[in-house]
């Protein structure tokens, strides 16, 4: 009798620990593909909502005016945010990476994180301000002759 309680109780721990072993796994693969997907559709509903505002400053830029030289546009970027309650924040960047319009109030010229200011094809990045953690889709602007004159960044709170 004795023998077949030790069998039992190495037959159960080694099946608990298989079954804990299997929920580990399955939490971790499951919290992988949650996250990547998740990730995957702010990226698109970054760069639509970017698209938008795109679309606004092409038909100014299509003027010949320069990004830098264009006024007011901080409405649209207030108004984009307005208007989509699970956008933290938009901003427009030159192409150096400072801020020419933005949703906020803070001050235009700050410089951005070199990070979010994308060469060429845009991106996705999470940032950290004041605490806070943020996913960005940076989208590029592009001018006339279609050159990257600027980038759009929109920020999703994490």
């Amino acid at each position: 009798m004795g023998m077949a309680l030790k069998i039992r109780t190495k037959v159960v721990l080694i099946a608990s620990a298989i079954v804990l072993a299997a929920l580990g796994a399955n939490t971790l693969l499951g919290n992988h593909v949650f996250t990547r997907e998740y990730v995957r559709a702010l990226h698109l509903r970054g760069q639509d909502l970017a698209a938008t505002l795109n679309a606004q400053l092409d038909r100014l830029l299509s003027l010949g005016l320069p990004l830098d030289n264009l006024v007011g546009f901080d409405e649209q970027c207030r108004n984009l945010v307005r208007t989509h309650t699970d956008v933290a924040y938009a901003l427009v960047l030159d192409h150096e990476g400072r801020v020419l319009f933005r949703s906020d109030a803070s001050p235009r010229g700050a410089a951005v994180r070199a990070s979010l200011a994308v060469e060429g094809h845009g991106g996705l990045y999470v940032s950290h301000t004041s605490g806070a953690s943020y996913y960005n889709v940076a989208t590029p602007v592009r001018g006339a002759q279609g050159e990257q004159v600027g980038t759009i960044v929109i920020g999703f709170p994490e």
